[in-house]
């Protein structure tokens, strides 16, 4: 059934379905948006489906807000330890001035660490270095510790003369 708009009468309708000459709508009120139906569904099923993506996404850029600076200063420490190990197995260096190094490349990073969390072995003239650190991560409703392990070793030995 189509519907007879006479000028002034309704004018946003006629603004949103354009009339022809004759003023007679082009669109019929039985062919409403299949959005409008359901956002007016009486078992809200698709009120209730929208506002659960929205909290979903909501949460989603919260956890991406606070848990994606986290990762990405473990990855560049990560690299930064592996390059110094690197270094340290190819010039002699003593385990204080590796530890050092590595404090000082944690405190650049923001990231807390001790001596303690630092271990230096070598074996076979490489060096292994093992960091394992934790970062308090203050969720809304709750407190946790995300904990990063780093386990680096040099390719080479110390470069020392051949002994015959």
């Amino acid at each position: 059934m189509q519907r007879i708009f006479h000028k002034g009468e309704a004018g946003l309708m006629n603004f949103l379905y354009p009339a022809d000459h004759k003023g007679i709508a082009r669109r019929s009120l039985s062919m409403k948006s299949k959005y409008l139906r359901r956002l007016h569904d009486p078992e809200g099923k698709g009120l209730l489906g929208c506002m659960v993506m929205i909290v979903l996404l909501g949460v989603a850029v919260y956890l991406a807000i606070v848990l994606v600076p986290i990762y990405y200063s473990n990855f560049g420490f990560e690299s930064d330890v592996k390059t110094e190990v690197s270094r340290a197995g190819a010039h002699v260096l003593d385990d204080g001035t590796i530890t050092k190094d590595i404090l000082d490349m944690a405190k650049r990073d923001e990231i807390r660490l001790t001596n303690k969390d630092i271990s230096i072995d070598r074996f076979a003239g490489q060096v292994h270095i093992n960091v394992r650190y934790a970062v308090p991560v203050n969720f809304i409703l709750f407190d946790h510790d995300l904990v990063f392990e780093i386990n680096a070793s040099s390719f080479v030995g110390a470069l020392s003369p051949i002994q015959a």
